[in-house]
């Protein structure tokens, strides 16, 4: 008779073979942990361009479709760009036209706020975008298709940009 652990193991050794699954967790009873997506699972780091390439490359495929409501969509875009640490102020004061391009400063997990050794605090406190001394934007561009607005859907073209 076969032990759990035994039986286990085996199951794992078939997953391995015949599956492009994987998990995030490590069970270390396991004399395998499989295949897993941890490896590529880190903080952006936007020093780095290859990072931001795919950044960019996520943002190309979110506005690759069409939308009815580009300030909804462009809600919905910040909310995945906050899954990644990236913000940018939209409200509903925001003006959005169709066929004109706005600039959205980004903000690194919101920013940071407070004093360092080298800051006046006499001056107030400290607000930084929390790039470590980078600007970036988010430049975007609301566009009707070939038939105008009267279609009812809008394109969106957006991308990250160092300023």
């Amino acid at each position: 008779m076969k032990r759990f652990k035994e039986l286990r193991n085996e199951i794992v050794d078939i997953q391995e073979d015949h599956s492009e699954g994987g998990g995030f967790g490590y069970d270390p009873t396991l004399k395998s942990t499989g295949r897993s997506a941890q490896p590529d699972v880190k903080p952006i780091s936007y020093e780095d361009e290859y990072d931001l390439h795919k950044m960019n490359a996520f943002i190309t495929a979110f506005c690759s479709k069409s939308y009815i409501d580009p300030r909804s969509a462009l809600y919905l875009l910040r909310a995945k760009m906050n899954l990644a640490g990236i913000d940018f102020d939209l409200n509903r004061s925001s003006e959005l036209n169709v066929d004109q391009e706005y600039t959205f400063p980004l903000k690194r997990f919101g920013g940071t706020f407070g004093t360092s050794p080298s800051h006046n605090l006499a001056n107030g406190f400290e607000t930084t975008n929390g790039f470590g001394g980078k600007n970036f934007v988010l430049k975007c561009k609301i566009s009707a298709p070939e038939g105008g607005g009267k279609s009812g859907v809008f394109m969106i073209n957006a991308q990250i940009e160092e300023a």
